[in-house]
């Protein structure tokens, strides 16, 4: 019975628990690096969908659209895909800062308490502005090909 659990092949036809073990860490070190990369990429989705609720309860659909084409362009490995998503995560932050102060000044003509609303607005803004970073890390940078000296060879 102990041969049989420590054996690296099949035996009789059945797999044994190494060689179990053995398939399962081969399957999850392909599987990592791109799963590390949708993981960072959440918060930029989750933003950019904040984003188009927001121009949608606005009403104003043709920014809504343009947002969830930038979202769109996460699926486009490319260097000037990952800067596209980071300009309009920046523009989103500022957004919504404008979008704070507007609140303000109508709530404190109005005598109404605003502080709860500058800590979660302030706190989407920083999130958005934030989550633009994430492009900055190893995984990403990989798979958008960011910071990769251009082959003089290639035409």
């Amino acid at each position: 019975m102990l041969v049989l659990l420590l054996a690296r092949e099949p035996v009789d036809g059945y797999l044994t628990l190494a060689h179990t073990a053995t398939i399962h860490r081969k399957k999850t070190a392909v599987c990592s690096v791109t799963d590390l990369a949708a993981l960072r990429l959440l918060p930029v989705i989750l933003c950019l969908l904040l984003l188009a609720a927001h121009f949608f309860r606005a009403e104003n659909m043709l920014v809504v659209m343009a947002v969830l084409l930038v979202a769109g362009l996460l699926f486009v490995r490319r260097p000037w895909s990952a800067r596209v998503v980071q300009v309009v995560l920046v523009l989103g932050a500022i957004e919504w800062l404008l979008t704070l102060s507007e609140l303000v000044v109508r709530r404190m003509e109005m005598g109404i308490p605003y502080s709860r609303m500058v800590m979660i607005l302030g706190s989407v803004a920083v999130l958005t502005a934030m989550s633009a970073l994430v492009f900055r890390s190893e995984p990403l940078r990989q798979r958008y090909g960011i910071g990769k000296a251009a082959d003089p060879e290639s035409p």
